[in-house]
């Protein structure tokens, strides 16, 4: 599951805004939020 969490932050970044990129932010060891090119706001959590 980790692996595709790269996959979704890769496709959901492309022409969008990243705000906080993939990374471990101590609540999660894999946290990102992302705004779409959409305008949709993202916030992808594997922990």
């Amino acid at each position: 599951m980790k692996a595709n969490v790269t996959g979704y932050f890769s496709k959901l970044s492309e022409n969008g805004n990243v705000t906080m990129p993939l990374n471990n932010y101590g609540f999660s060891q894999k946290f990102a939020w992302v705004i779409d090119q959409f305008g949709i706001s993202w916030q992808l959590n594997f922990p």
